[in-house]
């Protein structure tokens, strides 16, 4: 690829001999990419316009981050039932702007807004899960555990593996019906 020159090295990287230069500029720069994260957190009920799949692997990566030190604070602070319910109280406020980024990034694949439904149907189905260890004895707990996957587990796991895949999937070039391309402008 030529080097960006003349009039066409501005800052934007917007030149006509500078075209996809911006695109591959950003994943490297610690500024946009902390960018993308307080961009998700920004428009955390915003569920128009598009979304980079590079967008979805930083909000996992700092949410994770940020999930496992808190549980481990919470953990060490906490007695055992009451740092299980906050831990699952701070991966439901974690998931609050994913929800949205789920919709925004259906939307860069020219999809529908409303396969986001599979993101909170995923939690719903693992919650039993989750009141179980938080209930149940230890001794009913092992035997569920050993008889095996229960349907509800297998649900789950489905709508986890297919929002996956959706968040995943490349989404359209150039601008479609929801908007740009978040990869070539300036998507706020």
């Amino acid at each position: 690829m030529a080097a960006c020159s003349g009039e066409a090295a501005r800052a934007d990287f917007s030149g006509p001999n500078c075209k996809g230069q911006a695109r591959n500029m950003a994943y490297g720069d610690a500024s946009a990419n902390g960018q993308m994260l307080l961009r998700t957190a920004r428009l955390t009920l915003e569920v128009s316009g598009r979304s980079r799949r590079t967008e979805v692997i930083y909000w996992w990566f700092a949410t994770g981050l940020i999930g496992v030190v808190l549980t481990f604070a919470l953990s060490i602070a906490l007695p055992w039932t009451a740092s299980v319910i906050a831990g699952e109280i701070v991966d439901v406020i974690f998931s609050i702007p994913m929800f949205a980024l789920f919709a925004r990034r259906l939307h860069d694949q020219n999809r529908s807004g409303l396969w986001s439904l599979l993101f909170p149907l995923s939690i719903a189905l693992s919650l039993p899960d989750t009141v179980r260890w938080v209930v149940d004895d230890p001794d009913q707990l092992i035997a569920y555990q050993q008889a095996g996957p229960h349907p509800v587990q297998w649900l789950a796991g489905i709508a986890s593996i297919a929002l996956l895949v959706f968040l995943l999937l490349p989404g359209t070039v150039g601008p479609n019906r929801f908007g740009v391309d978040p990869r070539e402008g300036n998507t706020d």
